[in-house]
């Protein structure tokens, strides 16, 4: 949790600062999207929420109508982060060696290729992983159980991460697609 706020807050000031953009702002239009994923551990309830937020935090309706809706489902930055993690923690707690480099790039590289199979559900995250579990990490039964607990209690959180990162995400790919149509026009 801690390093997924660290990552959360280093994006938002990243577009703060660079943009001058004003925090407040900001963080008052994320609030309400932020508060429904939190409630209903879903991204997909809080889309047209996050719709308007990203509108009002760029000021172009048409990034926010075509970006968001594309991303709340892959880019789930919290539970990018939260995943791993909670997996090397639990192979370190059932005695399993940590995986070699190697073994961890399979890993990573089918997590990553699953995350765009998911949906912005409670619980649709780990249930598309324990199949990379199983067969990157050599999770068992055991394992499996545990992880889904402990995914379902921190669900909210990771959710909560997954729709600030998504609408933050916007605000980065706004000033990046304001860039290239300026440099277009040239």
């Amino acid at each position: 949790i801690i390093t997924m706020i660290s990552y959360l807050i280093f994006i938002c000031w990243l577009a703060i600062y660079s943009y001058k953009l004003k925090g407040s702002k900001i963080l008052r239009n994320i609030l309400a999207p932020a508060i429904t994923s939190f409630s209903s551990m879903s991204s997909a309830a809080a889309l047209p929420f996050s719709i308007k937020a990203a509108e009002a935090n760029t000021g172009n309706k048409n990034v926010a109508d075509v970006v968001m809706p594309a991303t709340s489902n892959t880019h789930m930055i919290g539970d990018s982060i939260c995943i791993p993690i909670l997996s090397m923690i639990l192979l370190l707690a059932f005695g399993h060696p940590m995986p070699s480099i190697s073994a961890y790039f399979i890993f990573a590289l089918t997590f990553v290729i699953t995350k765009f199979s998911g949906a912005g559900i409670p619980g649709g995250s780990i249930l598309i992983m324990i199949p990379v579990l199983e067969s990157c990490l050599g999770f068992t039964p055991e394992m499996v159980a545990l992880i889904t607990i402990c995914y379902m209690l921190l669900d909210p959180i990771t959710s909560t991460g997954n729709v600030i990162g998504n609408n933050i995400f916007v605000i980065h790919f706004n000033k990046l697609y304001l860039f290239i149509a300026k440099k277009l026009k040239k």
